[in-house]
């Protein structure tokens, strides 16, 4: 959006707001018209006081997640600044979004780099950048990198297979007469979103483990998502897309995740207790917040996938 051609109304509606100093009566001022603006993704860096009260509208993005550690970092940053001078909100650049995603790439590579460290040593040398030999330990560091998890200045960091960072949450903010909230437009999606996750006809194991929709994302991984959501190696989904002509396991029973984590005599090693019929909601619930439960389960997701030939049984033996 080109914001030039109403910059001067808007710099008119401020200098009215100051001239007079009544908030109200510049509202009722039928000559100054509200003015929509779209701000950048640093808008929650910007003292937008002054324009709360002249019928202004701005709506900005904002990744940089704004926890106490974020807020802990941010006030060292100010502390620290020009040999103990500190600077107030309104001259600090540290907020930004661009310095922000600078410190979570440096913790990135400094991650990746002790984790690299840690199995091998390395080798420090100077290399050209005129020339394309690179360092013999890159490739090593950049899959170290793709495998790093955790949580910065912007949220969770997380990246896919191709190195490309997924997960991530952007919220809308809207200026309003007590400052920058969450837009209406996210309650709105969200309050919908909530209504479609409770009535809707797939998905209930994870509805019993996670009956609040939210934007940020549940750190699981690939072996306790197959789990909950029972898409993964087991005879009750792998029979419905006809892959297997049998839903049962190799011990007869029926092959399904509960199954294999409470009572199979292939995985005595990895269960947990067996819930009763009326309790098993609240088990998945319990079990996916535990960390040493989601442990064990990951521990028996690589199980299955190592025995398969055991634990299934060979199609057309059980029907």
């Amino acid at each position: 959006m080109n914001v030039k051609p109403i910059i001067p109304t808007f710099a008119t509606n401020l200098a009215f707001c100051r001239k007079f100093g009544d908030k109200t009566k510049v509202l009722e001022n039928e000559d100054i018209k509200p003015i929509s603006l779209v701000g950048t993704e640093d808008v929650h860096t910007v003292n937008l006081e002054d324009f709360q009260y002249i019928g202004t509208n701005i709506t900005g993005f904002r990744i940089v997640n704004q926890s106490p550690e974020y807020q802990e970092i941010v006030q060292d940053w100010k502390a620290s600044h020009a040999a103990g001078k500190p600077l107030d909100g309104d001259q600090a650049p540290y907020a930004k979004t661009d310095v922000a995603l600078m410190y979570d790439a440096v913790w990135t590579f400094a991650t990746a780099l002790n984790t690299l460290e840690k199995g091998q040593r390395l080798q420090i040398k100077s290399v050209s950048c005129e020339t394309e030999k690179p360092w013999a330990f890159g490739p090593t560091l950049a899959n170290h990198m793709r495998g790093v998890e955790l949580r910065g200045l912007t949220g969770r960091i997380v990246f896919d297979e191709n190195g490309m960072r997924t997960n991530f949450t952007v919220k809308i903010q809207d200026l309003t007469h007590i400052g920058l909230t969450e837009s209406l437009l996210q309650k709105e999606s969200i309050t919908r979103w909530q209504k479609e996750w409770d009535n809707g006809e797939t998905g209930r194991s994870v509805h019993n483990v996670l009956p609040k929709v939210k934007t940020t994302s549940t750190p699981w991984q690939r072996p306790e998502i197959m789990f909950v959501t029972g898409h993964g190696p087991f005879p009750t989904y792998l029979k419905r897309f006809n892959i297997r002509s049998s839903d049962s396991c190799g011990c007869g029973k029926l092959g399904n995740p509960l199954h294999y984590a409470t009572s199979c005599l292939f995985t005595t090693s990895y269960h947990l207790t067996k819930p009763s019929a009326d309790l098993e909601p609240l088990w998945w619930k319990r079990v996916m917040n535990n960390n040493n439960s989601r442990a064990k389960i990951k521990k028996l997701m690589h199980f299955i996938a190592e025995n398969e030939p055991l634990l299934f049984p060979k199609d057309g033996d059980d029907n």
